[in-house]
């Protein structure tokens, strides 16, 4: 996963996602009975969204990160933290921070 992903303020935020058991990311990780979390985090104040989770083959490991684009229009401009966190049985593991860095929308309702 890079480091930065880069999302226009206001469009659909989607995310596709594998979990793999390993880091070298060779066999996919099992979602039957993880639970799968994420948010972003504006980087100077803490503003908070939550993002949906929705697994798209358990089985292979693979899953979508969404928000709408009415969320997204309330995302200020600039760098927002944000990780996935994945539970299961009580354990909680969390990927390394990432960067969505929300740019400003030319198109758009005044």
């Amino acid at each position: 996963m890079s480091n930065i992903i880069k999302h226009r303020r206001g469009d659909t935020f989607t995310l596709a996602c594998t979990a793999y058991l390993d880091d070298a990311e060779e066999t996919p990780r099992p979602l039957a009975d993880v639970t799968i979390r994420s948010q972003v985090r504006h980087a100077s104040d803490g503003t908070r969204y939550d993002l949906t989770v929705q697994v798209v083959d358990a089985a292979a490991g693979t899953y979508l990160i969404t928000a709408p684009a009415v969320d997204t229009e309330e995302w200020r401009v600039g760098p927002w933290n944000c990780d996935i966190e994945y539970e299961e049985g009580g354990v909680v593991n969390s990927t390394e921070t990432f960067v969505v860095q929300v740019e400003k929308d030319v198109t758009h309702d005044d």
